[in-house]
């Protein structure tokens, strides 16, 4: 969710990694006035940062690298937003993994 102050427009992009056989796959991105779509087309393989912790813990997802692609631009009118990712054309049983969706207005 977001929420918007006034009318802005915001430059989207996703934070992820995907595998070579997934690429091709459509992203689609909705809630805004107008819904995006990109297709995904490089590959990332991430690679593990190693911890500098001394103690392990139990329950805990490695850090790893991500990239970044842009997803388009979205108009948002002030309220609050739900925004949606979706996928179609899906190559292969998965899409991508998803670290995060940045908005940074313009």
């Amino acid at each position: 969710n977001i929420e918007v102050a006034e009318a802005s427009e915001w430059e989207v992009s996703l934070r992820y990694s995907a595998k070579p056989e997934n690429l091709g796959a459509v992203l689609h991105l909705t809630g805004a006035e107008e819904p995006i779509q990109a297709e995904l087309t490089t590959p990332f393989e991430p690679e593990l940062i190693p911890n500098s912790e001394q103690l392990p813990r139990k329950v805990e997802a490695f850090e790893v690298t991500w990239t970044e692609m842009p997803l388009g631009e979205i108009q948002l009118p002030p309220g609050r937003h739900r925004l949606t990712l979706q996928a179609s054309n899906i190559q292969g049983d998965e899409v991508a993994w998803v670290r995060a969706l940045i908005l940074k207005r313009k």
